[in-house]
């Protein structure tokens, strides 16, 4: 797993701010041994921040390259 520091220099060269629900979701995805599908980690982020949209977090996997497109 990624360093926070590996995180924001991730993120930094793309040009898009590290919020804290994208540091969750890119957290939460690294830390995990099987293949969620986007509802799954939504679910399990939303707990803990409620906040967080659907959206968001598909924005966010589109940021990090874990997913070419959404159909």
């Amino acid at each position: 797993m990624k360093t926070r520091q590996e995180i924001q220099g991730f993120f930094k060269a793309k040009q898009v701010p590290l919020t804290h629900q994208r540091l969750a979701v890119y957290e939460d995805l690294a830390g995990r041994k099987d293949h969620p599908s986007a509802e799954s980690l939504y679910e399990s982020l939303k707990k803990n921040y409620p906040s967080l949209s659907l959206a968001t977090l598909y924005k966010t996997l589109l940021e990090q390259g874990s997913v070419d497109s959404i159909v």
